[in-house]
């Protein structure tokens, strides 16, 4: 499966991470497992989400962003802490960005980062305020 989630207790993050050949069903997939996390109380509804998104061969079309766009927003429905979206490879970096600026909204909780220690560091300060 191209994205495995794990549960960061100690920063109350969902850090879910994407490897290997991927698709929009794979995908579709992973987020109803994690959604399933969130709905049977493993993961908290105050918890934020770090997706890390490099390691992933599938590169979305347009109309795959659109679906995209819709599982954060599902995150979202169900998680108050704030999405950050780590990509710095060629052709994931303006997806990513993409996806961040179309879902954050006006409270701006959705952003994307090049690297996991920025996207971190902005998660982690955004819990605090």
């Amino acid at each position: 499966m191209p994205f495995e989630h794990s549960i960061d207790e100690k920063h109350r993050l969902l850090v879910i991470r994407g490897s290997g050949a991927g698709s929009l069903e794979e995908t579709e997939d992973s987020v109803g497992r994690a959604l399933r996390s969130i709905g049977n109380g493993e993961i908290p509804p105050d918890y934020g989400v770090l997706l890390a998104v490099d390691d992933v061969e599938w590169a979305p079309t347009a109309e795959d962003l659109v679906k995209i766009t819709h599982f954060i927003a599902l995150f979202q429905g169900r998680l108050r802490g704030p999405i950050a979206i780590v990509a710095s490879a060629v052709g994931k970096l303006t997806p990513a960005h993409l996806v961040a600026a179309y879902s954050a909204g006006p409270s701006g909780a959705v952003q994307a980062f090049t690297n996991e220690s920025e996207a971190r560091a902005w998660l982690l300060a955004r819990r605090a305020s």
